[in-house]
């Protein structure tokens, strides 16, 4: 396990220097496993939109699908694009760290 652990760190480490996987760390096509073993119908994540004047369901659906799903979208939250481009960089540094940070 830490032969997979040392070699997933060494791709971490070479992501910010390259922009493909190396050849040597990609199984071959009959080694890769399907895209999915999920065969029913493709489940549509619960959207939550915060422009609705009733509070009462906001928290009902908003519970539910914490309760059901343990995530969900949020639409009409009102966060400009600007700050949610900075999060989304700052997500992305910190999983950049070296996992000893």
């Amino acid at each position: 396990m830490a032969e997979v652990q040392t070699r997933v760190q060494a791709i971490a480490n070479m992501s910010s220097i390259i922009d493909t996987i190396p050849a040597e760390f990609i199984r071959s096509e009959k080694e890769q496993p399907a895209l999915t073993t999920f065969t029913g119908p493709t489940p549509e994540i619960p959207t939550i939109d915060l422009s609705d004047p009733d509070q009462d369901n906001l928290v009902r659906v908003i519970a539910d699908a914490s309760r059901e799903w343990g995530l969900f979208q949020i639409v009409n939250h009102g966060l400009p694009v600007e700050a949610i481009k900075n999060l989304q960089e700052a997500g992305k540094t910190f999983f950049e760290l070296p996992a000893e940070e």
